[in-house]
């Protein structure tokens, strides 16, 4: 797409079709998390973040899942909202406020 953008794109208007494209392949790594609690982690960092950013967020909220479902396994027990959202809330203070649990 960006290359397409180049070809067919006016010089003052490259910039404004590399924003869409941006905008775009974020909407869509986004839309492509299987987890929706990480797709709203990932989309509160705001329109103005970078896609290294929404990658590094989903990463680490993935890995964190993954080990306290490992941890609640060893455990025989069940992974509440409750104890994941206590984490997320100090990992990710901008989100502490939100109802994304119901």
């Amino acid at each position: 797409m960006r290359e397409a953008a180049y070809r067919i794109c006016d010089d003052e208007d490259v910039i404004g079709a590399m924003g869409l494209v941006n905008h775009l392949v974020k909407v869509g790594f986004v839309k492509g998390l299987s987890n929706k609690i990480i797709q709203t982690i990932v989309r509160s960092k705001g329109e103005t973040a970078f896609l290294s950013t929404f990658t590094d967020t989903a990463l680490e909220e993935e890995s964190t899942i993954y080990l306290l479902e490992r941890e609640r396994e060893r455990e025989g027990g069940v992974l509440g909202k409750e104890r994941l959202w206590k984490h997320n809330s100090r990992a990710s203070p901008s989100i502490s406020t939100t109802k994304q649990w119901r």
